[in-house]
């Protein structure tokens, strides 16, 4: 297996802990800003779906990690867009003044 296919069982792995236990994502907040930005879009998807699930459930900690997401608002990839938007929403009203 390639180290992108690694990456990404990793990242999808960690995906599906985080929807049973969200704040296990809260020990991966240093590696999402850079998986955010990864090449393979289901690495970006996976983890814009861990950002959906800790935007909503752990906003405060979410603060820093406001361009990360919005900067994946524009992905060549619908999927990763979408979720990106989803993030997004949830952060809206915990931070209004980064979004407007």
């Amino acid at each position: 297996m390639s180290s992108t296919e690694d990456l990404r069982a990793d990242v999808e792995a960690i995906q599906r802990r985080v929807e049973k236990d969200s704040t296990v994502g809260l020990e991966y907040l240093d590696q999402l800003q850079r998986w955010a930005v990864d090449e393979n879009p289901h690495v970006r998807y996976a983890t814009l779906d861990i950002y959906i699930k800790l935007t909503a459930d752990h906003p405060f900690q979410m603060q820093n990690h406001i361009s990360a997401i919005i900067s994946r608002l524009d992905d060549k990839d619908l999927s990763v867009r979408g979720a990106a938007l989803h993030a997004t929403y949830n952060l809206a009203s915990w931070y209004p003044h980064h979004l407007g």
